[in-house]
């Protein structure tokens, strides 16, 4: 699992050159644009049918605070499915300018949002819940973190972004090198796998020999790929691992990694581990790991769907005149997502 791949890829050595964010219009042009559904009233969905949300579940438009009636938003623009459309230029007029709304009113009100919560608040909440709950997509968590200052009254939030950031670059950096293994060894062996995995949490830990141009190189070019080059102050682009190697950090590290990733690691192991004062230099070996376990992402909009059906279902029992009992009980469970 230390070699080089097929392709002369070092699995645990350094990475390609970091590409800047630059012109935020430019970068989205090759990434998804949001979906500022329910988070502007001026603008909603055109067509859902390439979106993740079905068509008949899109929210009706309400009117815009100026009484304009709301800009719909095609999410097929600056895709090549827009090519033919001949108002495709319009729509990608619309997402943009939608998206410079994201980016210089919606990205620092949620910043001023969070740095209003007291610290033992700011290390509680989830920042993945948080973030869509405003609208936000992640790939913004550097965005939101460039709107924080640099103070002592909010080390604690921009280190809480930090954080979620390097464990998101971790998890793809992780899935590559999967991938890779799996190609240059041409094997899906369970025991490779999981060295792979005592490896790489190697390469966090500091215990691996390759550990620090891993931090300097790989993860550092990585984050600044995937969230924006305003992400890190020039001092942590630098030398990422500084920034991130005290021992609660570490530990919060390994901890949020691991649950993102379905890793899981023997008692004994994670005990010895969160309990050392310093864990940087904390060796993981083959036996730590017990398997790596299959994370099915919660969507919601699965929930929304099955609740939208039961009214559905309700409304159109009580336009026929059938059991009244019955159309309350649909629409009592159509808000209760554990029954």
């Amino acid at each position: 699992a230390e070699g080089k791949d097929a392709e002369g890829y070092d699995a645990f050595g350094g990475g390609d050159g970091a590409a800047e964010y630059g012109n935020f219009e430019e970068a989205g042009a090759a990434q998804d644009l949001p979906q500022p559904i329910g988070l502007y009233s001026s603008y909603n969905q055109l067509d859902a049918r390439r979106s993740s949300i079905p068509q008949e579940m899109v929210d009706p438009p309400e009117p815009a605070e100026n009484g304009a009636p709301p800009k719909p938003l095609n999410p097929d623009a600056w895709t090549a499915f827009c090519r033919f459309d001949p108002k495709c230029s319009q729509q990608m007029e619309d997402v943009a300018e939608a998206t410079r709304l994201l980016v210089n009113e919606v990205v620092p009100a949620l910043a001023d949002l969070l740095m209003s919560l007291p610290p033992e608040t700011v290390q509680r909440i989830d920042l993945s819940t948080e973030l869509h709950r405003y609208g936000v997509n992640l790939r913004h968590l550097g965005r939101v973190r460039s709107c924080v200052p640099a103070t002592p009254e909010c080390v604690v939030l921009r280190q809480q972004l930090l954080l979620e950031m390097v464990a998101r670059t971790l998890k793809n950096v992780l899935r590559d090198y999967q991938r890779r293994w799996m190609k240059s060894n041409r094997s899906t062996s369970e025991q490779g796998m999981l060295f792979l995995v005592a490896q790489f949490l190697n390469l966090i830990t500091g215990a691996h020999v390759n550990s620090a141009d891993f931090w300097r190189q790989r993860l550092s070019t990585g984050l600044v790929q995937r969230f924006g080059g305003s992400a890190l102050l020039p001092h942590e682009k630098e030398a990422l691992l500084p920034a991130c190697n005290s021992p609660h950090f570490l530990k919060a590290l390994v901890r949020r990694f691991t649950h993102m990733t379905g890793i899981r690691i023997t008692t004994l192991a994670s005990t010895q581990f969160y309990e050392d004062e310093s864990p940087h230099g904390f060796e993981f070996v083959l036996a730590d790991i017990l398997d790596i376990e299959p994370v099915v992402k919660y969507m919601h909009v699965v929930d929304y769907g099955q609740g939208l059906m039961l009214v559905h279902d309700a409304d159109h029992r009580a336009h026929a005149g059938r059991d009244q009992r019955v159309v309350d009980r649909l629409r009592v469970l159509s808000l209760r997502g554990d029954e």
